[in-house]
């Protein structure tokens, strides 16, 4: 997958001796070359931060989003389970915003009220 937005989807076998395999595919995306640069920069100030060797690994999956489905190819190709999970993530990012705009405000208001300016 050397193309931007090229999407591609391999079947696989996940699991552990306790709960058994579960098979799936493995749904990757080649990110743009952008996105690549703005992770891998994200990436390296991280390591760095943390005093850790950035692995070649980590910069090699960086150029991708990889989601794992149970989802078969005849239902969902890759490239629509890997929408799915875009727009699913976006849901994730509002519900978090009002998580902590409702905390921001909670806050405010248990000051105010310790201030003895309750409204």
């Amino acid at each position: 997958m050397r193309r931007a937005g090229s999407a591609q989807s391999w079947t696989v076998q996940v699991g552990d001796p306790q709960c058994g395999p579960v098979a799936g595919r493995v749904c990757a995306l080649r990110n743009t070359r952008e996105a690549i640069r703005i992770a891998h920069k994200s990436l390296r100030q991280k390591a760095s931060k943390k005093g850790r060797q950035l692995q070649p690994q980590t910069l090699e999956f960086a150029k991708y989003v990889i989601v794992f489905t149970t989802f078969s190819e005849a239902e969902f190709s890759a490239a629509q389970v890997l929408d799915w999970y875009r727009m699913r993530w976006q849901v994730e990012l509002v519900f978090a915003l009002q998580i902590a705009r409702a905390a921001r405000a909670s806050a405010q208001a248990r000051r105010r009220q310790r201030q003895g300016l309750a409204r």
